[in-house]
């Protein structure tokens, strides 16, 4: 007669080493899990200071637009004054030229 015991007790053992196993991969998985939770995190802080740093450099671009606008306009004002007193300067050359 075949003897059933022995054999169940090779795969009683097995049976344990894979229950063993798989509740090692289920602690592995949720150490990962906590491990990826905690890395979110960091990211979110992390991209959330670099958001900061560009405000930062946005103000400074803007800043320094609406200088540049400022001096723009002053040199449009300049350049037009002077084109306006050589017109008359030269009005004035051309009247008298013309006078005589």
């Amino acid at each position: 007669m075949i003897q059933f015991e022995p054999r169940f007790a090779v795969v009683e053992r097995k049976v344990e080493e894979h229950t063993q196993v798989i509740g090692g991969l289920r602690e592995a998985v949720v150490s990962l899990d906590q491990r990826v939770g905690q890395l979110e995190q960091r990211v979110d802080r992390l991209e959330q200071r670099v958001d900061r740093g560009f405000e930062r450099v946005d103000q400074r671009f803007d800043a320094l637009d609406m200088k540049m606008s400022r001096q723009f306009h002053w040199l449009v004002g300049i350049l037009m004054s002077a084109l306006i007193a050589m017109l008359g300067v030269l009005g004035g050359i051309v009247s008298v030229a013309l006078g005589r």
